[in-house]
């Protein structure tokens, strides 16, 4: 167990852990969700576990307020964050995923209702934190869940293209960024410092196109999603990348949005739903 998981020099009941938050931990190992959920109780948590394969509407029984998935070499972590990317019951709630290897983290990295990515080993410190952080406010598509769907077929049907394809999207965009200066000369970049913040402000405008809302009002109002442009902004000037660049990434995730909706929709309703 010790080559999983890493212990912190000091324990203690985190003080910022909402009381009654409910946690649970799917894997598919029973010693490391034996000892998680012990550890998520001493810090005040209602922990469930369940065993990797398990659907995403078994998970909505115990209402769980974040998610945490130790992903194997089977596939089946990725199936279940699709599953609950496509559940409304599901869709709101954070995500961290505990993985070994490098593409498996990629890819999970890629899906908009993943928080974290840690690897294997882990810090329990590390994932105390990210399960505080991924809680500590209410994210913008728990919001959006209050509010009517779209009563427009054309976005409906884009959104559930989006969604379903969401981590596919982020793959072709990254391949896409690659090609194209400034970013094709930064080598030294994985492909998770290319997504950062990306994949969970394609979750955001997924959700805008499900329910009615403007994406305008949100971009401007909304303090979740501002904090995730924001992220991603300062991510790419840490990694000393020009506003410039930041822009045309945008243009170029549209461009990719756009190409992927051409094979699903009515070419008619494409640029209501892209502008």
């Amino acid at each position: 167990m010790a080559r999983f998981v890493r212990w912190g020099a000091q324990r203690g009941v985190r003080g910022m852990a909402d009381a009654g938050a409910t946690v649970t931990v799917v894997g598919s190992d029973p010693d490391i969700l034996a000892l998680l959920g012990d550890v998520l109780a001493q810090e005040d948590y209602t922990a469930h576990t369940a065993p990797l394969g398990v659907g995403a509407s078994d998970l909505t029984r115990e209402r769980p307020d974040a998610i945490v998935i130790q992903a194997d070499l089977s596939g089946k972590a990725l199936l279940l964050l699709d599953a609950l990317r496509l559940e409304e019951q599901t869709d709101a709630i954070p995500v961290i995923v505990l993985g070994a290897l490098e593409q498996t983290k990629d890819q999970a990295q890629a899906a908009g209702n993943v928080y974290a990515t840690l690897g294997l080993p882990f810090d329990l410190d590390d994932l105390l934190n990210a399960i505080e952080a991924a809680m500590s406010r209410t994210t913008f598509e728990a919001r959006a869940q209050k509010t009517e769907l779209a009563d427009d077929r054309a976005f409906l049907e884009a959104a559930d293209v989006l969604l379903g394809d969401q981590r596919q999207i982020m793959l072709d965009w990254v391949q896409r960024i690659r090609t194209v200066s400034p970013f094709s000369e930064r080598h030294d970049l994985s492909l998770r410092d290319f997504l950062d913040s990306i994949p969970r402000l394609l979750n955001a405008y997924t959700t805008i196109l499900r329910h009615d809302l403007s994406a305008a009002d949100v971009l401007e109002h909304d303090a979740d999603v501002a904090r995730r442009i924001r992220n991603h902004t300062e991510a790419r000037r840490a990694q000393g990348f020009p506003v410039e660049a930041v822009v045309h990434e945008y243009h170029l995730l549209r461009d990719v949005l756009s190409e992927r909706l051409q094979g699903a929709l009515d070419p008619k309703s494409i640029p209501p739903v892209i502008n």
